[in-house]
């Protein structure tokens, strides 16, 4: 899911999860200009000019992560933690570990959990990381 990621985002992302309380996965890297339409089609994007797609250095520039694993923290992977895996809260937690990474590394992001929308309205997308 990391080919054709910027190598800095690849380097935030795996120090970022050393300091996340939750584990995750990469969902998605680079998308392709079709992939890209349908979600903005089908409410999931907001934009075609997404940093997932393949940027003039020929990086795309963002990810989005899915958190797995013992997610409420009872010592089993099982049904109630999958109720979590979209839990705001725990985007949080991850993006705070993200941060602190980027920090570390001199490697500004922009975690989708801080966008906001056109109107200057909260626009939630935790699982989303990009690089500035």
């Amino acid at each position: 899911m990391l080919q054709g990621v910027h190598p800095d985002l690849i380097l935030v992302v795996s120090r970022g999860l050393l300091y996340s309380p939750y584990d995750f996965v990469i969902t998605e890297g680079v998308r392709n200009l079709e992939r890209q339409a349908k979600l903005v089609a089908d409410g999931f994007s907001k934009t075609m000019d997404s940093r997932h797609l393949v940027q003039l250095d020929g990086y795309g520039r963002a990810i989005d992560i899915m958190a797995v694993g013992d997610l409420n923290n009872d010592h089993m992977v099982d049904h109630q933690d999958k109720s979590l895996t979209w839990d705001r809260g725990i985007y949080s937690f991850i993006a705070g570990g993200m941060k602190k990474a980027s920090v570390e590394l001199g490697i500004p992001i922009c975690w989708g959990g801080d966008f906001k929308s056109k109107d200057g309205q909260p626009f939630f997308d935790g699982p989303h990381f990009e690089l500035l």
